[in-house]
């Protein structure tokens, strides 16, 4: 946490880059050594900085001190020492915030004298460790980690971060009035905000309304604002790709190690590496970071779902029908994606061979209700691929009788369309949330031109896998104005 709350503090100023920034530092490791072990000189070749700062705390007595020094990481020579400053152990926040200010203090002036820096209170120590937990928990159970950032916000009212990082985890599970409601609480709190929080707050807010070229426009300047945070790159990728640009987001990402600080837990790494692969048809390139996802990631759902669809880019059919099992119950894009990626490689009957296969698999009785709701978007997504509407119309109608369900809906209008219901399709467009599931029930009528201006509201074809993994795709294809946004911008 000190660590972490004196590189917050220095982000704050215009003076120096940081390396570093929330856990990214502290939690970094290579070859086998921890932070601790490695000499100043060593970490600062392994960040690229030119100082580095270290410290220790102990306790004596019934308090609790820190102390800090400053290393020039070229010559190995000290260059500021920061004396102990304690209090009580029981007041580790006030201790945090007093080695803020000195180091702070001490270290701006060694660079310009004519800064001077904003003291800022630092969260409750109970609100960090829990905003430390979800940021751990993204990769492995999102929901833990959105009700630890949440836990965060709430335990501290002043503390900003939990929640602009909680707001497009909330828009991605679908919980749109909490996130607006996240979102009104940090514009309520937007003229105490660093700017490079401000920037990070503009960009998810971008992201809320489906503005893929504002989001970029304020990742662009985040990075700006923090340019060796490792954070700062990864999300920039994120949006150089929903904004048409694979080739940046590749050199972004080829210049990060996925394997230390921040990014060790983030399996979306390769998600975005491989899908600017892909739109780049660099397939040899794509094929390695598949085998690396696989070997950091080994039992990660999302590294499943990407293998499969690398597995369908190389038209691997056999390969396919092997992880059919292993996928099945999971999300059901990993599966049904797959399936249309291989049709979109001239593998279309293999392809419905395996998607019927996959289609009496989900008849199974499930474990529980997870198990169950996911078998049942498969199902339904797997009679779409296979264009059995009627059936499809059924069961989608069963669902939400029994409960409300988007993704039902959604398909409701595609098999509603594809029987040539056009004006219950159209209505189910209008409906929808999700840009692509316009898209789709527009095209399912036949409606091309407006289909493709339902697809510009959302994330560029870079990001989308040239959208091969869905149903747009097989009725798009052709499409002169759809073909030529297909192409990446850069």
């Amino acid at each position: 946490m000190a660590a972490d709350w004196i590189a917050r503090g220095l982000t704050e100023t215009p003076v120096v880059d940081v390396a570093g920034t929330e856990s990214e530092i502290a939690s970094r490791e290579t070859a086998g050594s921890s932070l601790a072990a490695m000499s100043p000189s060593a970490l600062g070749r392994l960040v690229r900085a030119r100082y580095v700062i270290s410290g220790s705390y102990y306790q004596q007595g019934d308090s609790l001190f820190l102390q800090a020094d400053v290393t020039d990481a070229d010559s190995g020579r000290r260059v500021l020492t920061v004396p102990p400053v304690g209090n009580k152990i029981e007041a580790k926040q006030a201790a945090l915030e007093q080695l803020r200010q000195v180091v702070t203090g001490k270290l701006v002036p060694f660079f310009d004298s004519s800064i001077v820096t904003e003291t800022r209170v630092p969260p409750r120590y109970e609100a960090y460790q829990e905003f430390l937990i979800g940021d751990h928990l993204v990769a492995s159970d999102y929901a833990g980690s959105i009700a630890h950032l949440r836990t965060a916000a709430r335990l501290d009212p002043t503390f900003v971060w939990p929640r602009i990082r909680v707001i497009p985890m909330l828009q991605n599970m679908g919980l749109f009035e909490q996130r607006d409601s996240v979102i009104a609480e940090v514009e309520a709190m937007r003229s105490r905000l660093t700017p490079y929080e401000a920037a990070a707050f503009e960009m998810r807010v971008a992201y809320a309304r489906h503005d893929h070229d504002a989001v970029y426009v304020a990742a662009t300047n985040a990075r700006r604002l923090a340019p060796r945070s490792t954070w700062g790159a990864y999300e920039l990728s994120d949006a150089a790709l929903e904004d048409g640009r694979p080739a940046e987001a590749v050199r972004l990402l080829e210049a990060l190690d996925p394997e230390s600080g921040a990014l060790r837990y983030e399996i979306g790494y390769y998600i975005y590496l491989c899908a600017g692969y892909y739109a780049l048809d660099r397939v040899r390139d794509l094929r390695r970071c598949y085998e690396r996802a696989r070997r950091q990631h080994p039992s990660a759902p999302l590294s499943l779902g990407l293998s499969v669809l690398v597995l369908g880019v190389e038209g691997d059919v056999d390969g396919v029908e092997r992880m059919v099992d292993s996928v099945i119950g999971m999300r059901e894009q990993y599966l049904v994606g797959t399936l249309f990626v291989l049709e979109a490689h001239g593998q279309g009957d293999r392809a419905r061979t395996i998607g019927q296969r996959a289609l009496r698999h989900t008849l199974q009785p499930a474990v529980d209700s997870t198990r169950e709701t996911n078998l049942l978007d498969t199902r339904m997504n797997l009679l779409m691929f296979l264009g059995e509407w009627r059936e499809l119309l059924r069961l989608a109608d069963s669902t939400l009788q029994q409960r409300r369900s988007p993704s039902a809906f959604a398909l409701r209008g595609v098999a509603a369309g594809m029987l040539g219901d056009s004006a219950d399709a159209r209505a189910a467009a209008l409906a929808v949330i999700n840009p692509l599931e316009a898209a789709r029930i527009l095209a399912a009528i036949g409606d091309k031109r407006a289909a493709l201006d339902a697809l510009q509201r959302g994330p560029a074809p870079a990001y989308m896998w040239k959208y091969h993994y869905d149903l747009i795709y097989r009725l798009m294809r052709g499409y002169a104005p759809f073909e030529e946004y297909l192409k990446p911008r850069g």
